[in-house]
């Protein structure tokens, strides 16, 4: 690949006719790699990814995409190409890796992902913004200046209730999970003293 790889390697669909690709995010673009270790496709981007790729089907066509976060994009691609489907932009915020999956059993793909203000997104399958969440937080425990941690550390999509309904859950940098519904509801919040890294669900959150 075309630089240092960051992150862990992401496995998909992402050949033609939805055979197996794998895909590395590197310091100034991202790569898709055969089963065989060949370069399928190179796409450098201006602004470097800063961390793993990720792989979802977004058009429901069998063959998955690879979505990366670089700086305040995210940036689509199609998986057996490389060729740019979209980008969606937020001037002057750095955005996290997105969650993939769906809201709701049987629905279309969403992506869900916040900043480092602490603001959560959610966009459809084609990058366009379903809802922004600004207000995530609830009084502040945190002794330290908020603006040190108030940054997303990390968003998952889980269904807690079994309701086929999944929900955002975010993890801070200041030590908190907050939990948003499909709609971008805050439903509640989770406090700890302890700064977040990430965040981990039973029976998966990640598609």
């Amino acid at each position: 690949v075309g630089g240092e790889v960051l992150g862990g390697p992401s496995v998909g669909r992402l050949l033609a006719g939805g055979r197996p690709g794998i895909a590395a995010a590197w310091e100034g673009g991202v790569s898709v790699i055969a089963p065989d270790g060949a370069l399928v496709w190179q796409q450098h981007l201006p602004v470097p990814s800063r961390t793993y790729a990720v792989v979802a089907d977004l058009d429901d066509d069998g063959e998955d995409e690879v979505v990366v976060n670089a700086a305040d994009q995210i940036v689509a691609l199609r998986g057996a190409t490389g060729q740019i489907l979209w980008r969606y932009r937020a001037p002057g915020r750095q955005l996290t890796v997105p969650a993939a999956g769906e809201f709701v059993r049987g629905g279309k793909p969403r992506l869900v992902f916040g900043d480092e203000q602490g603001s959560v997104y959610a966009v459809d399958e084609r990058g366009r913004l379903l809802w922004r969440q600004d207000r995530i937080y609830g009084p502040r425990e945190v002794p330290d200046p908020v603006e040190h941690y108030q940054a997303v550390a990390e968003t998952g999509l889980a269904d807690l209730e079994a309701g086929g309904e999944r929900q955002v859950i975010v993890s801070t940098r200041s030590g908190e999970t907050v939990s948003l519904s499909a709609r971008g509801e805050r439903l509640w919040r989770f406090t700890s003293y302890e700064r977040k890294v990430g965040i981990s669900y039973g029976g998966g959150a990640h598609l």
